[in-house]
């Protein structure tokens, strides 16, 4: 009945009694692709290729079939990488070019995954990739970079065409990332390519970046995030820890630092990070500090954050981060709690029980 209900809303049929607008059409489809079931690859691929559907819907429809592509067999790979390609072919929005290019990164890459190089040999996917991050507008290389990296991370490294494909990506992204006089978000983009690409050879690169301090704070925070991705290297440790605990850094940068460090597990540094709570007075950069204090899940943390959730004198979302962050520290399990006591039970009855713990809340 959900999925019979999804589906409705989707093909702009009624639904619950009414016709519902784009965004929650592009919602129901996002809902369709979670739910999986018979008949809902075939239904997304069909909304991704269909020129006469609002480019909402499309785009939509182009993400969810490339977030599903690692459950598909092999010819319904084939089949979605060409009409994800023809998708944003057609775009003309910058948004939805940018997106729809991410998306056939994506879908590359599960290909790679999954042992084939069709992609590679049949399709020229890396051409095709490379050249749009090389020759694209400035305004969509950002967008082709992060595509590019979703693509070459993938595959077999002991495959010569593989292996070519990856270094000519970290090639570009490399000079991408450090073009003198490129556009901040390109080279930002190119940066976190990096990360994505997880090769050693790019820490310098991003350590370079990060440290620069005539460097725009969007850039500097980037690099400072792909190297937490990139997964450490000589002397990574000590300079996010010393991009975190420097005044002069300015708050994106200190944030994403801080991000880089929880993703690399480093829980020596939770004292640094509990001391920059109590300092942080921008939302955002106590958001970035909190979100890393509770990806860590060292409980140290856990009084600094309470303290953080209680403070009055903060603005609310700051508050609220904290305490996201709290629960994420005391209840680590990757299904949210409330969703988990919910399981196996029938449907009347976990509605009710969420109900009054939303209430309670």
């Amino acid at each position: 009945g959900v999925q019979e209900g999804l589906r409705a809303i989707v093909a702009k049929k009624k639904a619950l009694g009414h016709r519902w607008d784009l965004l929650k059409r592009a919602h129901a489809v996002t809902a369709v692709a979670r739910l999986g079931g018979v008949g809902g690859h075939a239904l997304l691929l069909r909304l991704a290729g269909d020129k006469r559907q609002p480019v909402v819907v499309r785009i939509a429809s182009a993400i969810a079939v490339a977030d599903r592509a690692p459950h598909m067999a092999g010819a319904e790979r084939a089949a979605a990488l060409r009409v994800v390609q023809r998708s944003f072919a057609l775009e003309q929005e910058m948004l939805a070019v940018g997106l729809a290019t991410i998306a056939y990164g994506r879908m590359v890459g599960a290909d790679l995954a999954a042992g084939s190089e069709r992609p590679l040999r049949a399709d020229k996917a890396d051409v095709l990739l490379l050249a749009r991050v090389d020759k694209a507008p400035w305004y969509l290389r950002g967008w082709a970079a992060l595509g590019l990296a979703l693509a070459a991370r993938e595959g077999d490294a002991t495959s010569e065409a593989v292996r070519s494909f990856r270094a000519r990506a970290q090639g570009v992204l490399q000079r991408l990332a450090r073009e003198k006089g490129g556009k901040d978000d390109v080279r930002g983009a190119a940066a976190v390519g990096l990360g994505l690409l997880g090769s050693a050879e790019a820490v310098p690169t991003l350590l370079a970046l990060a440290r620069q301090s005539d460097l725009s704070a969007e850039v500097r925070a980037h690099a400072a995030l792909a190297l937490g991705h990139v997964g450490g290297g000589p002397g990574v440790v000590e300079a996010l820890t010393g991009l975190v605990t420097a005044k002069t850094t300015p708050d994106d940068v200190r944030g994403h630092a801080a991000l880089a460090l929880s993703l690399l597990g480093k829980t020596e540094v939770v004292a640094a990070l509990t001391s920059q709570l109590a300092e942080a007075k921008a939302t955002r950069r106590l958001a970035t500090v909190a979100r890393a204090l509770g990806r860590l899940g060292h409980l140290g943390a856990a009084e600094p954050l309470m303290a953080a959730g209680a403070d009055g004198d903060r603005r609310p979302l700051a508050r609220a981060m904290a305490i996201v962050a709290l629960g994420r520290l005391l209840d680590p399990a990757p299904r949210p709690s409330m969703l988990r006591v919910t399981q196996g039970t029938c449907y009347p009855a976990r509605s009710r029980a969420l109900q009054e713990a939303f209430t309670i809340l």
